[in-house]
């Protein structure tokens, strides 16, 4: 998951331009045996923490 992690920063980086939006985490969360896992992002606007999941 690092190697994922550290790939979705580096696009960030080149696509938010001047984007006061950083990422700073990406992680899923659930069980291994899960079918479905929940993808969650965090993130900081302007400095201040944000939160915004998807499933």
């Amino acid at each position: 998951m690092e190697r994922f992690t550290d790939a979705t920063q580096g696009i960030w980086e080149r696509l938010r331009q001047e984007s006061n939006v950083d990422l700073t985490a990406v992680s899923l969360k659930g069980n291994e045996r899960a079918n479905v896992r929940k993808l969650v992002m965090a993130a900081s606007v302007d400095g201040q923490d944000a939160r915004r999941s998807t499933s």
